[in-house]
Parts: structure tokens; sequence; C-alpha cells
């Protein structure tokens, strides 16, 4: 068993000696805590339990469930407006509530979709100023008609608990959710601070591994800022389990799908994504989706099994999502799927390949190493035909895509299946031009592209 994940995990690092660190908990019992490679390759120091990577947009459940101790306590309720608590910010007219941020409703354009996002993510700009300056632009949608996730819901998250408990963001943390469970390796982790065993983080790029780039945490906050070590992570899956910090009832409204003012329901609760697993019922959050800050992190909780998946990896490219579904396949003993690869031409794999996008969400159909392609969604997988129109990844079983709609000599239309997302479909973009449109030498992407579950969600 632990050597299936040892194989598993090894594949995956690719000899690079970047790390990782994986836990599996089962029913309260961790059945699996190993870590590998390097915390840090310039000094050659390995990575242990304790070594703190950072979370990224992983932070959100953690964001969540502290500000949900504040509900159940009374303190305030997910029914109040923001302007009760931030009464200067900009709502254009709009009536906008804690629960619609807290579940993806509320509209406000998420701060990191703009075309200079990477630059603007360096600058010293303080929470305040930050929301400030994202609270200019206009509203993606009426608050609770639709969905859509957005990173500037749970950094005012982080504000409406700093101006209620008149404390900082990362204080209040720190005294509520991480002292009374003994998590003393978990950080908000400025730049310039000396944090113990901090990993350093690696990008996998052309002419090799690249440190990490360079991001003010401030700009992440309250849904990317933290960073925590393995040991601690399955400290807060215990007490989630064991209900230490939120009451059953209000666990399972933190598990509730998201609905909106139509009475559609989306698989987003509050802080955790929601999907169906092969029949299991799995609340998950991946953090380091960009894909440029040299980490990679995921928390997967299959709810129904009581089973529990941790991967934290100081790579950007290590494929968490896959790596988690292959795990947890093995301890859920979900059936093997045996396919074999079909021959398809060249010109045939190039009718596939392009951009597809609907609604925010995008992912790029690329040529690979030996004249394959692959599905690139900040994770990359490799993908092989089944038929003319249908492709798999040889890597991961729960990877199906499917072309149709031929036009010009190239496919419009996707319809794409991958681990713990909804099966969405796609159609046919074009590439955006100019700065953001290629990777470039100076670690900038794409603007950035979709990349946690459908519909769009994308993360720190």
């Amino acid at each position: 068993m632990a050597l299936n994940i040892d194989d598993i995990i090894e594949a995956e690092l690719k000899g690079l000696s970047t790390g990782a660190a994986v836990a599996v908990v089962q029913r309260g019992d961790v059945i699996h805590s190993k870590t590998y490679g390097l915390a840090n390759i310039e000094w050659g120091i390995p990575v242990d339990p304790d070594t703190v990577f950072r979370l990224g947009g992983l932070t959100i459940p953690f964001t969540s469930v502290g500000f949900l101790m504040l509900v159940e306590q009374g303190k305030l309720h997910l029914d109040d407006a923001l302007t009760k608590y931030l009464p200067n910010y900009p709502t254009s007219g709009h009536h906008v509530t804690l629960r619609h941020l807290m579940t993806q409703t509320s509209g406000i354009h998420s701060y990191t979709e703009v075309p200079d996002v990477f630059a603007r993510l360096r600058r010293d700009m303080t929470p305040t100023q930050i929301a400030e300056e994202f609270g200019l632009k206009p509203f993606d949608f009426k608050p609770g008609s639709r969905f859509r996730f957005s990173n500037s819901n749970h950094f005012l998250i982080g504000l409406v608990i700093e101006q209620l408990m008149e404390m900082s963001y990362i204080d209040f943390m720190r005294q509520y959710v991480f002292a009374p469970l003994g998590m003393k390796q978990t950080y908000y982790l400025h730049h310039e601070k000396v944090i113990p065993k901090r990993a350093s983080g690696y990008d996998l790029r052309p002419d090799g591994l690249l440190n990490g780039a360079y991001l003010n945490m401030d700009h992440a906050y309250a849904n990317g800022a933290l960073g925590s070590s393995l040991n601690d992570i399955i400290r807060f899956d215990k007490a989630l389990r064991e209900h230490t910090l939120l009451s059953p009832e209000m666990t399972a409204q933190m598990h509730t799908p998201a609905q909106t003012e139509d009475g559609l329901t989306y698989d987003y609760g509050m802080g955790w994504a929601l999907h169906d697993f092969h029949g299991q019922k799995v609340a998950w959050h991946m953090g380091g989706s960009f894909g440029i800050f040299g980490f990679k992190t995921i928390v997967a909780r299959f709810l129904d099994a009581d089973l529990t998946v941790i991967i934290l990896a100081n790579r950007s490219d290590f494929n968490v999502t896959s790596m988690t579904s292959l795990i947890a396949r093995h301890f859920l003993n979900t059936p093997t799927v045996q396919r074999r690869p079909y021959g398809l031409t060249v010109e045939g794999l190039r009718k596939c390949v392009g951009r597809y996008g609907a609604d925010g969400f995008a992912l790029d159909i690329e040529f690979a190493q030996n004249g394959q392609i692959a599905v690139n969604i900040g994770d990359q997988f490799r993908l092989l035909p089944l038929n003319r129109t249908s492709f798999y990844s040889p890597d991961n079983p729960d990877v199906l895509l499917t072309f149709s709609q031929e036009q010009n000599g190239v496919f419009t239309r996707l319809e794409v299946e991958l681990p713990f997302r909804v099966r969405t479909t796609v159609l046919r973009q074009e590439k955006p031009k100019g700065k953001f449109a290629e990777k470039r030498d100076t670690r900038e992407m794409i603007a950035p592209i979709e990349v946690l579950s459908l519909p769009p969600i994308h993360m720190m």
C-alpha cells in the first residue's frame, strides 16, 4: 500500500530533487505519512513532516472555518450585508451579503483577473488598499444570480474578520484556529519574516528548475497567504472530523452546494469545492493554481468513506489532482479502466490543438513530447487517442476528452472530464495576443486561466 503511493509520488517528482509531503487518513487513522525530496535544493535540505509549504488557495478552507466559527458564536450572520462591516466598500447599489461571498455568488470581479496581474501581485500594498482598488471594478453579475469563483470573495471575508474582531486576520487565525489545535507550523508567509523550516518553491521551465517568482503575500491575504506543514494539516483534518471547531450542523452547512436565486445548485460549498468521485462525495481544495509561484497543494476529504488525502509540493507543475485521484482510487477500491490507444495522424491531432473555454474558463490543448498532445489546465495531462475524436490520459483514468463539431479543419467543441470536476462543454476560442499571450522568460503566464473546478474557479 505504502509502496504504491511511493511509486506514484516518485514518478511525479521526475527525479528533479524537489519535494513533497503526503498523508492519507482513513477513519481517523493516519495510514500513510511520508515526505519526499528536498525542501531546499541549493542546500540539499530534505522535506520533513514539519516543513512549511505555501498553501496558496488552500488557505480558503482555513479562512472559511474561522469565519464560520464566528457565525456559530452569533457574532455575525451569513445574511448580514457586507457593508455592515465594510461600510465604505462600493457595492454599486447591489445588496451583497456575507453568504454571497462565502458561496462565490457575489458577482464581485476577481482581482486576479486583470491583464497585468503578475506585475500587480508584486506591488507593496495593504489588504485594505487592494480591496479599495478592486472595489472600483464593475460587478460581473447581480449578487445571488449566478455562481463564479472570485478571489475577491474570501479576501473580503478576511477584512470582515479584522473589522469585527479588531485584530489582524493572522492574529485571529492563530488565536482561535491554529493555537487550539496545536498547529505551531502554520504561518502567514510574509516574504521578509524568518519562518522555521520554510520550504523554497520551484518552477519547472524549459531551461530547468527556477526559484519561484516573488509574490507580495498581502495580495494573497485571506485566500492565499498561509503556509503550513503536513503534521499541522493532519491536525486540521482531525479537528474537522471530530467537530472541534465547528458543530456537525455547521460542518454540514459548509459542505452544502451553493444555490443561486433561480434554485440552481453548484459544486461549491463555503470554502470547499464539492464533487462526486465514483459515487463518493468529496470536499476538496487546491492551491498554487497560477503555476508560477513554486508550490502546489491539495486537501481532498472523501466524506462518505471518511478518507482524506493531503499533498503538499514545492514545485508549481506538480500534478496534485492526478496524484490525489490515483491514491483515492486505490483506497476506495475503484475498478480499473483498460484503454488502448488508437493510431491518429498528426493532421488528426492538429484538429484538436488550441484554446477552448466558456464563461471565464479556458484550457489549452497543446502538442507535447513524442508527437502527443496534452491538456493544460494548470495541471497538465498527457493525452492518447481512443478514436478520432476521444482522448484519454495514460496517467489517470479519470481524464477523458471528446471533440466534436469540426469546422474549417478543426474541432470547435470539447467535452471535458477531469479528476474532481463536473463534466463540462467548452468551445474553441482565440488565444490572447500581446504581452500575456505566451509564457515569458520572466515567468509571466497567460492571463489567468481557470484551474480548479467547473463552473469557473481559479485560485492563487
